[in-house]
């Protein structure tokens, strides 16, 4: 893309109003060094030299927004622990509001633990607690939703779905309703245990496993196959579009008409985060105006820079250079 016209892409972008709702989470890389196995048991010995924290989930999806010009608010829920104390924190760092972060005392901060040595994964921790949300937390979390959505009447509105128990049946409606009371498009990223309820939204967007998991066969990463297979998510959900991330096979667009979109030769770094870019980048540029389809090929792009990167990291103009 010439410079001109990353200008003008700039331009559109800057000032859009994205409401997201969903799982947040705190990534937290330790970095250092295997410098022998352990006499104890057949497992390597880390040298400890740098830990890092980053915003994770819903809260990378944010992130992904703003690094793109757009005015952000997130709702969601963490801890009342060390973790949710540091993300808010980096929340802050961001410049973004942490007023519609519900801080609970029944459930903990879902954090992600990468141990790293030499830019490779020895292990990953993980601490969450993925039940429903109780009565009362629900109840804030949907005052904290109202009172987003009455502060700023967004461009779009963003549902990250992570199955950590934020987004139940109940929830997913009120907020689906809402959006189409008021003709803000919404954009749903699904998992497995709501991927059914996510019905008349705008655009929807499983990967291919979480379309295989949900219609209980493998679909395979060509045309024919997926234009078979969202035939049946069409008739159950009905989405003005469908777009299903295949990973090393690009994507796949449905909607006024179907297309695969050929994936970005790339030197694969750290998979880590590309989804979150794919949503991230469909909504700024939705909302800007942007036809779907370029808006996905823009998507394509970001997210094929993120792979280049090490750990989760937000996507930055270069990316379409």
């Amino acid at each position: 893309m010439e410079q001109i016209e990353l200008d003008q892409l700039k331009d559109k972008f800057h000032g859009r109003s994205i409401l997201i709702i969903g799982d947040v989470m705190l990534d937290r890389y330790i970095q250092g060094k295997v410098t022998r196995i352990s006499p104890e048991a057949p497992v390597p010995i880390l040298e400890w030299h740098a830990s890092e924290d980053r915003l994770g989930g819903a809260a990378n999806v944010a992130v992904n927004c703003l690094a793109m010009g757009a005015r952000v608010s997130l709702v969601s829920i963490i801890g009342q622990d060390d973790e949710g104390i540091r993300f808010k924190e980096c929340i802050r760092n961001t410049g973004m509001d942490d007023r519609y972060i519900y801080a609970s005392a029944e459930r903990r901060t879902t954090t992600k633990t990468r141990v790293m040595a030499a830019q490779q994964h020895l292990l990953r921790l993980d601490a969450e607690d993925t039940g429903y949300l109780s009565e009362t937390e629900a109840a804030h979390v949907l005052r904290h939703w109202q009172a987003a959505w009455d502060e700023q009447l967004p461009d779009l509105v963003i549902i990250q779905d992570y199955d950590k128990g934020l987004l139940d049946k109940t929830l997913i409606h009120q907020i689906t309703g809402q959006c189409r009371q008021a003709r803000i498009p919404v954009i749903v990223d699904p998992k497995r245990r709501q991927f059914w309820d996510y019905r008349d939204v705008t655009l929807f967007k499983p990967n291919l496993k979480e379309l295989s998991d949900a219609l209980g066969y493998p679909v395979e990463p060509h045309p024919g196959a997926l234009a078979l297979a969202l035939k049946e998510l069409q008739a159950r959900l009905n989405p003005a579009y469908i777009l299903v991330t295949l990973g090393g096979h690009g994507m796949y667009l449905t909607g006024s008409e179907s297309r695969l979109l050929a994936p970005v030769p790339i030197e694969l770094t750290d998979v880590c985060g590309a989804g979150d870019t794919v949503i991230s980048v469909l909504a700024v540029a939705m909302a800007a105006g942007l036809p779907v389809a370029e808006a996905a090929e823009l998507a394509n792009h970001g997210a094929a820079w993120v792979c280049t990167q090490p750990g989760v990291v937000p996507v930055q103009w270069e990316a379409w250079k």
